[in-house]
């Protein structure tokens, strides 16, 4: 972010605060230079996971790939992954943050709602607050410090170009007066992902989804309808396609696996 012109969005800028946010459970996995450990996102392993998936991290340290922690100093190599999830269920950003809060005099939640633009303020180039629309009409609220747009990469640059922040020539073709010129938009990018089928002998059981399954997950929480299965196994790997090939620090590959049942009759 700060390579693109953004000052105080640098990696030293942001790691604190990602940090701050983190809750890792892992502790005996991961470079503790790069986690937090007192935030209230839940960050750890399933509790559950198949064999296979142990199999396929082992095989990637016979290829000579690492195993550990895949959001420390290095990425590359093969790991069952760490996810936001606690008690057996995902960890959102409403169970770590809103509910928590939910009692607080000034926090006000406004649901059925929708933005539909920014209110901007020409004289200091300021946006003071925002309009959004409900049931009842369309309605303006006024930030007395300021406004936090997390809207998502698609509606985040949404309510910026209707609000006239975005690229002067496409703004104006669109009929939309231009309060700031810039390049809104711009560098949206998407994964390219590819299918592989793999078929494998296997003397586990891969269909989890059976009445003990389903009990043992509404008791307790746990078991294998509180984890992913396979999909928790992950890669991450420089191909020579890479900027400088094999040796190049950008990663250009992530494997995702998963497994299914194949029954022949």
């Amino acid at each position: 972010w700060r390579d693109s012109g953004v000052v105080g969005w640098g990696y030293e800028d942001v790691l604190p605060y990602f940090k701050k946010s983190e809750r890792n459970k892992n502790t005996d996995m991961v470079e503790p230079e790069y986690h937090g450990f007192d935030g209230p996102v839940s960050v750890q392993r399933f509790a559950h996971r198949p064999e296979m998936a142990e199999s396929i991290v082992q095989a990637g340290a016979e290829l000579g790939y690492r195993t550990g922690d895949l959001n420390g100093h290095n990425q590359t190599g093969f790991s069952i992954a760490q996810v936001m999830v606690d008690g057996g269920l995902r960890m959102s950003t409403s169970r770590a943050y809103l509910r928590p809060a939910h009692d607080r005099p000034n926090l006000f939640v406004k649901i059925n709602s929708r933005v539909t633009g920014l209110v901007l303020n020409k004289l200091n180039n300021r946006v003071q607050g925002v309009k959004y629309v409900d049931q009842y009409g369309e309605h303006m609220v006024r930030a007395r410090k300021e406004v936090i747009l997390s809207a998502g990469v698609v509606g985040s640059a949404h309510l910026l170009l209707v609000s006239g922040i975005g690229p002067a020539e496409e703004l104006l073709r669109a009929g939309v007066t231009v309060f700031q010129d810039l390049p809104v938009g711009r560098n949206l990018q998407h994964h390219v992902s590819v299918s592989v089928a793999s078929t494998v002998n296997a003397s586990e059981e891969a269909h989890y989804l059976t009445m003990d399954a389903v009990s043992e997950f509404l008791a307790t929480r746990t078991g294998p309808l509180a984890s992913t299965g396979l999909t928790q196994t992950t890669g991450f790997l420089t191909t020579s396609y890479s900027v400088d090939g094999v040796s190049s620090i950008f990663l250009d590959i992530q494997w995702n696996l998963d497994n299914s049942n194949l029954y022949r009759l």
